[in-house]
């Protein structure tokens, strides 16, 4: 346990007290409370000790656990960075950052009147959400809230309450007087022509509109990468779209196609190996398993179908055997073969 002489907390020399804007950061704040309350909270355990038995007489609860096993388990929980979520988590009202700007293309040229700002839904209702699309579009749990975290760490509303966006985009566009926008937009970040294929103001005002779109967009690129594969790759990756390793030639098109290997795919992957605060509340982590690490020949760019008992089978018809991990998702019944021709 850290003490206030060993944490990174700077005293105000004029003083001797806590600088103002060390309280500005949560883990700095819970540390001098820890420090302040920590010997109070031991006196008044070992002051009930003794008012109610004595020293021989003092026994564990019924968890065997000693008072001060007692007092570490408190001070840890008050002092643990995760938050724990309940039916009863409040509306986050907060991302990392401010998002209103003079120079903002999406106030100043998007058409739209507003409103622009709003409050965060709770994190559990944009669990629900993600759960609920994921059965009805067939694209597994883990992808979902990789990407959205991804994109915008979950947050559709910043500090300040406007809308999150690309603001380098969103410049950009402002000062080129260019009608191509949007920018990157509220939780799935969709921008462009891809946007624009969506009703651009709900993508603003709306997140559970924009989540929806998101989460289409990432169908209709598992779609895409479907068109590049051989019929008989295409039967096994619509069968067995829940398997994770099936989306990685997704994830490259959602962010933008490259001829090589996007780094952007990595990202997301490591997010669903290593969920980040809150986010293992969705889904588990797993280490998605790396085609190159199965397929003796692998090229970036050449096609594959991975099932569920572990088959991989390349491009070229040769078969191999490696690690599959299925995702959480739906029945998958709406991914017939007949999407892949279905225009999107």
């Amino acid at each position: 346990m850290n003490t206030v002489k060993d944490s990174p907390i700077k005293r105000n020399p004029e003083n001797g007290g806590f600088c103002c804007s060390n309280f500005r950061n949560p883990q700095y704040f819970r540390i001098c409370l820890i420090s302040t309350l920590q010997p109070f909270i031991f006196a008044l355990l070992l002051s009930a000790q003794a008012a109610l038995a004595t020293e021989a007489d003092i026994k564990p609860n019924s968890k065997g656990e000693s008072p001060e096993a007692l007092l570490e388990q408190l001070i840890s929980e008050v002092t643990k960075s995760d938050t724990g979520l309940t039916d009863k988590s409040p509306c986050r009202q907060s991302a990392a950052r401010n998002y209103s700007h003079p120079d903002c293309w999406i106030k100043q040229m998007s058409g739209y009147s507003g409103p622009y700002s709003g409050t965060n839904p709770s994190i559990l209702e944009v669990f629900a959400a993600i759960r609920s699309l994921s059965a009805q579009y067939g694209v597994p749990v883990e992808i979902i809230g990789a990407v959205c975290y991804k994109e915008s760490s979950m947050y559709h509303y910043g500090a300040d309450g406007f809308v999150v966006h690309n603001i380098s985009e969103c410049k950009s566009l402002y000062h080129r007087a260019a009608a191509a926008g949007p920018p990157g937009i509220g939780l799935m970040q969709l921008t462009g022509a891809t946007a624009k294929e969506y009703d651009v103001k709900r993508l603003i005002s709306d997140w559970q509109y924009n989540l929806e779109a998101g989460v289409k967009v990432l169908r209709q690129k598992y779609h895409c990468a479907l068109r590049l594969n051989p019929q008989e790759l295409q039967t096994i990756k619509i069968e067995n779209w829940n398997v994770l390793e099936n989306w990685r030639y997704a994830l490259a098109f959602y962010n933008g196609y490259r001829k090589t290997e996007n780094p952007y795919v990595s990202s997301v992957c490591g997010i669903i190996a290593s969920p980040p605060s809150g986010l293992s509340e969705l889904f588990t982590g797993v280490t998605m398993t790396q085609p190159q690490d199965v397929i003796a020949e692998f090229a970036y760019g050449k096609a594959y179908g991975v099932t569920n008992e572990g088959s991989w089978c390349y491009y070229d018809g040769a078969t191999y055997f490696g690690a599959a991990h299925p995702g959480i998702g739906g029945e998958g019944e709406q991914l017939q073969s007949a999407e892949i021709n279905d225009g999107e």
